[in-house]
């Protein structure tokens, strides 16, 4: 199965019986949901040798959004996400998404004045 937001794009790159098959979700939130219970021990992340599975990564973005809305952000809130490809990426961005909140990845080559527009000491 492949799980979507927007199935219609898939169309011309499978064929008629795969496309049948993708499901589509209305958001990230909503498959994430639907993936984190279906196959919560299975792997999700393969990241600098240690395996992370949907269970793991489930509880670690939960924690992470808690703190999100400890320190005051919203649902509709736009947070940026500053970080190599990695778990700690991936979590980052469900917590991010799953709390309603918008992800603005940020490139990890900008340097801290593009990102701050001054250099951090």
């Amino acid at each position: 199965m492949i799980y979507t937001t927007s199935r219609e794009p898939f169309r011309k790159y499978t064929d008629p019986e795969t496309f049948e098959k993708i499901v589509d979700y209305p958001t990230v939130a909503a498959m994430w949901q639907h993936s984190a219970a279906a196959y919560k021990d299975l792997p999700a992340i393969l990241d600098d040798g240690r395996t992370f599975t949907y269970q793991d990564l489930d509880r670690d973005a939960a924690v992470l959004r808690a703190v999100l809305k400890k320190n005051g952000l919203e649902k509709g809130d736009r947070v940026g996400i500053y970080a190599a490809n990695s778990y700690e990426f991936v979590k980052a961005y469900l917590a991010v998404v799953t709390a309603g909140m918008t992800a603005m990845i940020l490139p990890i080559q900008l340097d801290e004045t593009a990102l701050f527009g001054c250099t951090m000491k």
